[in-house]
């Protein structure tokens, strides 16, 4: 149960990280816009990894579902990031 706990906590707050910042990136928003819904929907895509690890049958199988999801968006952010420049 450690374990799921622990890949909701961490692998949700860097995967809803993850998440807003490829949408910094892609949304034509001015600055006060992207911060509000930064705020808004950090929290639901954190809960919503946390619902989705513990639903998971291990601890192991819970940081591969975090792991695998921010791998996804870590490599969305470095293209976006890239491609802009």
């Amino acid at each position: 149960m450690w374990a799921k706990s622990f890949a909701g906590i961490l692998g949700g707050l860097l995967i809803s990280i993850s998440v807003l910042v490829t949408l910094y990136y892609a949304l034509p928003l001015p600055a006060d816009a992207r911060i509000m819904l930064g705020l808004l929907l950090g929290w639901m895509i954190w809960a919503a990894v946390m619902v989705w690890c513990y639903a998971s049958g291990s601890g192991k199988q819970a940081w591969k579902r975090a792991g695998g999801f921010l791998l996804i968006t870590v490599v969305l952010n470095t293209v976006l990031f890239f491609s802009q420049g």
